[in-house]
């Protein structure tokens, strides 16, 4: 009986390790979904816009480990303010289009949008800390670009939430909009495959529950409560970290993790504009 119970744990540990191993060698495509962006993908969809939309530029941009990433910025004529935006973990900039669009010509609100190493058509593949580089790049670029950190408001969505946390952490932005953020990326693995220990295994941390703490901005958090990637709870609990007189927080109200826009219309843009507007009034704004 000994013997077979040792057999069994020796097993039991050969397979947990062969499992740590797979997850070290995989965790990037785990955690990544990218898509490739065609050629000419940008100039169809901007060619049809009506004149006085803004303008519309597809920009390059070089991250400090030398890497060229991918950006849309838009420019409406008057601009109230400035978002610079970080997507979530799948995709390419092209299915952020329409609220691109919607915060530009709408909220008249210059914008940033990138996609991080290796989706679309940036270089390189992507890891934590090479997409955390591509956010410092990207903020770099914007305030070349006659931007400043007092009228400049980080917006995040999913991953992309915790890529706005780090950053802000790191520069002084007006604001920070956080979008179905997940707590960190260990509870995400909890929650992902509750019986397994895959977040033991796990190098890429997005620690936005050790970041959170300690950013003294104003921030407005959405998510949806039937968020079937990043639950609920997940955000209020991050919510509950952050200086509580510096946060509103946003259920929505049946919305899942992609269609917190869709469900709320055009409250959402507004609630957004007004965000940034209310963050540049504190700041001042030539703030920086």
């Amino acid at each position: 009986m000994r013997r077979k119970m040792l057999i069994i744990s020796a097993r039991l540990l050969i397979l947990l390790l062969l499992l740590f191993v797979a997850v070290r060698l995989l965790e990037n495509r785990m955690i990544f979904h990218p898509m490739a962006l065609p050629p000419g993908t940008f100039e169809e969809l901007i060619s049809g816009l009506p004149t006085g939309t803004g303008t519309f530029e597809e920009v390059s941009i070089t991250t400090e480990d030398g890497l060229t990433i991918t950006g849309w910025f838009g420019m409406p004529k008057e601009p109230r303010g400035c978002l610079l935006w970080f997507h979530g973990n799948a995709g390419n900039l092209s299915h952020r289009w329409p609220d691109f669009l919607e915060f530009i010509s709408g909220q008249q609100l210059a914008v940033l949008l990138i996609d991080y190493r290796g989706f679309g058509s940036s270089q390189g593949s992507p890891t934590e800390a090479g997409v955390y580089r591509d956010a410092r790049a990207a903020w770099d670029y914007l305030m070349t670009r006659g931007a400043r950190p007092g009228s400049t408001v980080i917006l995040g969505r999913s991953l992309g939430g915790a890529v706005a946390i780090e950053l802000a952490a790191e520069k002084e932005p007006a604001g920070l909009i956080l979008e179905s953020t997940f707590f960190s990326m260990k509870e995400m693995a909890k929650n992902t495959i509750p019986i397994l220990p895959l977040h033991l295994a796990m190098k890429s941390r997005f620690a936005s529950d050790e970041r959170i703490g300690d950013l003294d901005l104003p921030i407005l958090f959405f998510h949806g409560t039937a968020d079937r990637v990043v639950p609920f709870s997940q955000g209020r609990d991050l919510a509950g970290l952050a200086k509580k007189h510096r946060i509103r927080f946003i259920p929505v109200k049946g919305a899942d993790h992609n269609d917190l826009a869709a469900t709320l219309g055009s409250a959402y843009f507004d609630e957004v504009g007004s965000f940034v507007d209310s963050c540049i009034a504190a700041r001042g704004y030539d703030g920086d």
